[in-house]
């Protein structure tokens, strides 16, 4: 295998805390097994998808090192220019969450590498919107979108759990809800909603979390959650508490799975994908891409 695997590395030199020996180690473990890469690096003009629609699709493997905005844009370079490579994700950003969610974090950058050789393959699978803009975990909106994404760290580190989550609440005054109606195979309804999430994963902007064992990213299925709008001091609290119990039973809370979901709203709805912003719109159609991108593991 050795010396016949052609890799392509994207490497962001600014993420997480740049340390530049994380390359030099990547590059010599590369060369040490005789693998034929060849690097990129991103530019703040230049990103994933920028390198990926520059180059060849017949890579047999893309390593991808960053954080979730590099892996979730290689993801999207990697689905619209065809590329079958397999993916190797080294997280090296301060938010992993993509890597969290597959067990990368507690691996040393060795040990992920390692997958290079034992070539074992396992499947991800990702979301489409409107058929043109890919997700790789998480499609977002509303008030909390803000606090899970935009929350400086020192004051996350600071306050702690409870308190991050209770800081997202300091504004309700300010409060944005969402009339709008929902679709899915087996559900349609409609209802006024200050946050929603449809989601593969096992976290989102790690405040909220699901049961890890309720979770497969490799299902077909997406997780969707949606919070009611708050009426009164209570229902503000049993929001509050459900996020940090990670119980979402009270009926303020809607949750489901479904391959394929429907958003329509009387106004225009900020969205966040992988944690960025992503625009304005009505209307959204998400569907899941199932077991999609082909992971070393």
């Amino acid at each position: 295998m050795g010396d016949k695997m052609k890799i392509l590395v994207i490497d962001n030199p600014v993420a997480g805390l740049n340390e530049s020996d994380e390359l030099e180690s990547i590059e010599n473990f590369l060369e040490k097994n005789s693998l034929d890469y060849k690097l990129y690096e991103t530019t703040k003009d230049k990103g994933p998808y920028e390198i990926l629609s520059n180059i060849d699709n017949s890579y047999e493997t893309i390593i991808t090192c960053g954080g979730d905005g590099t892996v979730s844009e290689t993801i999207r370079g990697m689905h619209d220019y065809s590329f079958e490579s397999n993916l190797l994700i080294v997280p090296t950003g301060t938010s992993n969450e993509i890597a969290q969610n597959l067990g990368l974090n507690e691996d040393s950058l060795t040990n992920v590498l390692k997958r290079l050789l034992k070539n074992k393959v396992s499947t991800l699978d990702y979301g489409i919107i409107n058929d043109n803009k890919t997700f790789t975990y998480a499609l977002t909106f509303g008030n909390f979108t803000d606090v899970t994404y935009k929350t400086p760290q020192k004051m996350k580190n600071w306050l702690g759990f409870q308190g991050y989550i209770l800081y997202g609440f300091l504004s309700f005054r300010k409060i944005k809800t969402y009339e709008t109606k929902i679709k899915s195979k087996d559900h349609n309804f409609s209802g006024n909603y200050l946050f929603g999430a449809i989601s593969n994963s096992k976290t989102i902007g790690n405040v909220i979390h699901y049961d890890s064992d309720t979770i497969s990213l490799c299902d077909g299925k997406f997780e969707v959650l949606l919070i009611k709008k708050p009426n009164n001091l209570k229902e503000i609290r049993l929001i509050i508490s459900g996020l940090i119990q990670n119980d979402y039973s009270d009926k303020i809370f809607t949750t489901f799975k479904t391959d394929e979901l429907t958003i329509k709203s009387k106004n225009n709805i900020d969205w966040n994908t992988d944690g960025e912003l992503a625009g304005s719109c009505k209307d959204i159609t998400v569907k899941n891409l199932h077991k999609r991108i082909n992971l070393l593991v």
